[in-house]
């Protein structure tokens, strides 16, 4: 019998399973692949401010990111700098097995090539089903932390919320020069609802990558690397030798996150940011937060609702303000033309939205900066006069 079993041994998964070992419990990590960290998709781009509250693995730190650009469809581009170090480029195969490790040096123990294809709530105890090489198991627990990603299967069995919003994502890591800084491609024949980037991850390397809501990023990831501003920098190279990767990202509040001996987090809780889709920094607040739930259940020595139920309240309080605001930002912006988009970055770039733009974005948190930009007169006027008919 274990303490806790954790389905899942992503950032949000291994980041529990360290945290829960460390205060003494015993940890059991199921993980479907053969190698944590593996295959990997993800561009890679984490705020400072995760690493400096999180200790998380510096040695997967590829390239530092201080500037972003981002550019209309129909030609006005938005530069954004800092002095400072905003956010960092990582190796996710190097990063995820850096927590991974420091949980197992913890002592939570890891079953790799494992497949969890059933989760039996009890009474007084969870049973775990698995399947790995060695054959099917079944292993008991007080508690079940389910940080399964985008795997959704056990969700309406155990009374859990499913996301409802997808984004569909596709990208590609190519040798290139000339990347700089961080880029973003907006536009309707672009990445229609959301957008494109290109993410330099050495002198001579980049991620490009497209999110959008109509399920053929594939198709539209493709149409990016023949553009000019793309294609230009790309080093030559077969196209047979292009490998693209492909996923959905979850987006918006799900209704339960939690249950009778189980707490939910990361992607199978849809804790991403709704502006882009990032779910780490997220993932890791709401892991502390499982944390500190499951602890305090050991304490009082009941693991039912009453016992679990803070955890929701909690991660909806840190986080909730901040999805909600990027929910109403992404409703707004489904519906812009490029038209729409280019007066908002020429809006952008006028000194005094531009100013509070450098004063209030931040990498992580996106409510702050979107409550006072919103609070400009100038603002509405935009969206008066240069959108007219947006749903608000």
């Amino acid at each position: 019998m274990f303490d806790v079993v954790v389905v899942g041994g992503g950032p949000a998964g291994s980041y529990t399973a360290y945290q829960l070992a460390k205060s003494g419990l015993t940890v059991l990590v199921l993980e479907d692949h053969k190698t944590i960290g593996k295959p990997r998709f993800c561009t890679g781009v984490i705020g400072k401010e995760a690493f400096n509250r999180f200790d998380l693995p510096k040695e997967s730190i590829q390239k530092e990111i201080k500037e972003a650009k981002f550019y209309s469809p129909l030609g006005s581009i938005l530069k954004i700098s800092r002095d400072k170090t905003e956010a960092y480029v990582v190796d996710r195969t190097i990063f995820d097995q850096g927590i991974a490790h420091k949980a197992m040096d913890e002592g939570a123990s890891y079953l790799l090539s494992t497949r969890c294809y059933d989760i039996d709530i009890r009474d007084d105890h969870v049973r775990v089903r698995i399947e790995t090489r060695g054959g099917k198991f079944v292993f008991k627990a007080h508690v079940c932390v389910l940080a399964a990603g985008i795997n959704y299967r056990f969700h309406e069995k155990l009374g859990i919320g499913k996301p409802v919003n997808f984004l569909d994502c596709a990208q590609t890591e190519l040798p290139a020069r000339d990347f700089f800084g961080m880029e973003i491609y907006l536009g309707t024949e672009i990445a229609p609802e959301s957008f494109a980037w290109a993410v330099p991850v050495s002198s001579d390397s980049v991620r490009v990558g497209v999110s959008t809501t109509k399920n053929n990023s594939l198709y539209f990831l493709k149409k990016l690397l023949q553009k000019d501003f793309i294609r230009t920098r790309i080093d030559k190279i077969d196209k047979r030798d292009i490998q693209i990767k492909r996923k959905i990202i979850p987006y918006g509040i799900v209704n339960k996150s939690y249950g009778n001996r189980l707490i939910v987090v990361g992607d199978s809780a849809a804790q991403t940011k709704p502006t882009t889709g990032g779910g780490i920094f997220n993932g890791l607040i709401c892991s502390s937060i499982a944390t500190e739930t499951i602890i305090s259940a050991f304490e009082k020595g009941g693991f039912g609702h009453k016992n679990l139920k803070s955890y929701e309240s909690l991660w909806k309080r840190q986080i909730g303000h901040d999805m909600r605001m990027g929910l109403y930002a992404r409703k707004i912006f489904k519906q812009f033309a490029d038209s729409h988009i280019e007066s908002l970055l020429r809006l952008c770039n006028i000194n005094e939205m531009h100013s509070i733009i450098k004063k209030f974005a931040d990498f992580d948190k996106h409510s702050c900066f979107l409550v006072e930009f919103m609070k400009q007169p100038i603002f509405w006027k935009y969206l008066l006069f240069k959108a007219p008919g947006l749903k608000l």
